[in-house]
């Protein structure tokens, strides 16, 4: 029995790093193909680069969401004949429903998360202060249309950015290893990976790192045990969308001089998150039970093989961050063939893996 889940584990492992790595090939090749496309049709006068650098950064998470999504169930219907349902999509559904239950839970988040936000806010606030869209919007030169616009996309964008990282974390591979293995590794694992691997992949987080990547594995928690529950990426998508908006706007505030002001506004949502809660004390009561659910229908073998493939998983952001350092300046071509060539082979011994394990079966 237990060789079978190690013969499991390493297969879908190595499925997963060939899927991502071509992933994070894509998203590369999409920041290099837009970065010059404000400026080529937009002009470079200021107020006009930043509010069109909003626009293409939407089109572009839309675009990169739906290629994803696309690979994925590719990749997954050709193995095992999943459809677009089992990735978190659900084409019956009530959207008022699920977007609600995302609100509950990211209120439940960030009352739970609050002591690490307000720990590591001045941190978030230095990192973003020499961004020229943060700092474009504490000027009052600009019109009130631009501002709104501006917003507008910002959200738009911020969503494209969550919903594609929750199709690939929650919609892949945590349904991938809950359905091979077990609920609590593929929760456990997509956590570890998702929140700790943040610190490799954001060098300008410097010495809060380890804090704001602990900040990342929360909410890494919380939205595996929300798509454990519901089985939906809109209710995930709600609630990192909802994470990165309650980020932006203090920011802003902060970094605009008020600091009192941004500390008003975080106390503010404490208030509003703790009102949602209590609002609806049956989904929080749903969120606790179906935890406690999780960890005590599995035995610590799971949980154990979850920590190892999560702690494999950080180790292989380590290297993409090492290598992407090492040649993204210098040769990116050869960084985009290296990670080509080895997404071509993990795949292709995954493939050889199942199927030889499928003959022995």
């Amino acid at each position: 029995m237990s060789s079978s889940f190690g013969r499991k584990s390493i297969i879908f492992s190595l499925e997963f790093l060939g899927l991502y790595t071509i992933i994070f090939v894509i998203i590369g090749l999409f920041h290099l193909s837009f970065a010059q496309i404000p400026l080529n049709i937009f002009g470079s006068e200021k107020y006009q680069l930043i509010l069109s650098n909003q626009i293409i950064s939407s089109a572009k998470w839309i675009a990169v969401c739906f290629l994803i999504t696309l690979l994925i169930w590719i990749v997954r219907h050709s193995r095992d004949r999943w459809s677009i349902k089992d990735i978190g999509f659900k084409i019956k559904t009530s959207w008022g429903k699920d977007i609600w239950m995302g609100v509950v839970f990211f209120s439940l988040l960030f009352l739970v998360r609050f002591p690490l936000n307000v720990l590591v806010f001045p941190s978030l606030a230095e990192l973003s202060s020499g961004t020229d869209f943060y700092n474009s919007l504490l000027t009052s030169s600009f019109p009130f249309l631009y501002i709104f616009m501006s917003f507008l996309f910002m959200a738009l964008s911020s969503f494209g950015a969550a919903f594609w990282e929750e199709v690939l974390w929650r919609g892949y591979l945590q349904t991938l290893f809950t359905k091979k293995i077990s609920p609590v590794t593929g929760f456990i694992m997509t956590a570890i990976i998702f929140g700790l691997g943040h610190y490799f992949t954001r060098p300008d987080w410097e010495k809060s790192g380890v804090l704001l990547a602990l900040g990342v594995l929360l909410g890494g928690v919380f939205y595996g045990l929300a798509f454990y529950i519901t089985q939906s990426l809109l209710v995930v998508g709600i609630m990192h969308f909802l994470s990165n908006i309650c980020i932006d706007y203090p920011i802003m505030v902060y970094i605009g001089g008020n600091q009192r002001g941004a500390y008003m506004i975080i106390s503010f949502l404490v208030l509003i998150a703790l009102g949602v809660c209590l609002m609806d004390l049956k989904k929080i009561k749903l969120f606790w039970l179906r935890t406690k659910e999780i960890f005590i229908s599995y035995g610590w073998k799971m949980i154990i093989i979850g920590i190892i493939l999560g702690g494999i998983g950080v180790f292989y952001e380590w290297g993409k961050a090492w290598s992407r350092n090492l040649l993204q300046n210098n040769n990116p071509v050869l960084l985009a063939v290296i990670l080509i060539v080895f997404s071509i082979m993990t795949m292709v011994l995954s493939f050889v893996l199942n199927k030889k394990g499928e003959s022995n079966d």
